[in-house]
């Protein structure tokens, strides 16, 4: 077996990367190393993340109620909180 070893970015918990030609098409084995997030920072990503929603809702919807928007909003919050509680299991049982 052999090794490559590519600095990618993940955007959307996505990875697309054009491989060397010399890596043939078939099964390969993928290992992914990253850097791990604190909380702050990854309650920062959250913050700006929700502002930016904001903005897009506002920005497409004027007329829309501030009720409506509080319920998207909050379904997008708990949406949010799931993918943290998911990472820190995961987290939680690689250390386990």
């Amino acid at each position: 077996m052999q090794t490559l070893k590519l600095k990618v970015s993940v955007r959307n918990h996505r990875i697309a990367e054009q491989l060397p030609p010399q890596i043939p098409d078939g099964d390969a084995e993928v290992i992914i190393q990253y850097q791990e997030q604190s909380p702050a920072s990854i309650a920062e990503v959250q913050r700006r993340y929700l502002e930016a929603w904001f903005n897009r809702v506002r920005e497409h919807s004027p007329n829309r109620s501030r009720e409506d928007i509080d319920r998207q909003l909050a379904e997008e919050r708990a949406s949010l909180g799931e993918c943290v509680a998911m990472n820190a299991k995961k987290k939680n049982a690689k250390r386990g």
